[in-house]
């Protein structure tokens, strides 16, 4: 893919996602890697729910910063691949199980995919505004407490921060 560099408003990460996208619209994956094929049809995936604001923001209408009051999309898109890469792995195998768990709920695919990165996001979190290393013992902990739960109960735990 290539390199070349956005609009400077753009975060390199953004930029890349910005890329992706426009693949991603065109339909030639074939020269994307694997990883980057992933995102693609992620995004695709989720096209219904953020394809106006992916092409707002290959329009340049958006921004990060303009992004930092509502749900950043790239970001969604980035936990959903790590979470489609943790159940794949089984790494760690809690994510898996939990995963699993969801499936015999008769939860879909797709939103027991979002259950795992609602707790990896709070996760996250820590890590990425608080700074702080990433607590893989209680992530790991988290997955196994709430993998017999309903989803509108972890939802509600992870409004209060799993509490």
């Amino acid at each position: 893919m290539d390199n070349q560099k956005g609009d400077s408003r753009q975060t390199e990460p953004e930029h890349v996602m910005i890329k992706l996208w426009k693949v991603a619209k065109s339909g030639k994956t074939d020269q994307l890697s694997e990883e980057e094929k992933q995102l693609a049809q992620i995004m695709i995936d989720h096209e219904e729910e953020y394809g106006d604001e992916f092409t707002a923001y290959v329009n340049k209408e958006k921004s990060d910063e303009a992004a930092a009051s509502e749900e950043y999309p790239f970001l969604h898109m980035t936990i959903h691949a790590a979470v489609e890469n943790q159940v794949r792995d089984k790494d760690p195998v809690e994510a898996y199980q939990f995963f699993n768990s969801m499936l015999e709920k008769k939860i879909d695919r797709h939103e027991s995919i979002h259950l795992v990165g609602c707790i990896l996001a709070h996760f996250m979190y820590d890590v990425m505004v608080e700074h702080k290393p990433f607590d893989h013992e209680g992530y790991k902990s988290i997955l196994k407490k709430y993998k017999g739960k309903k989803p509108a109960s972890i939802y509600e735990a992870s409004e209060t921060g799993f509490q």
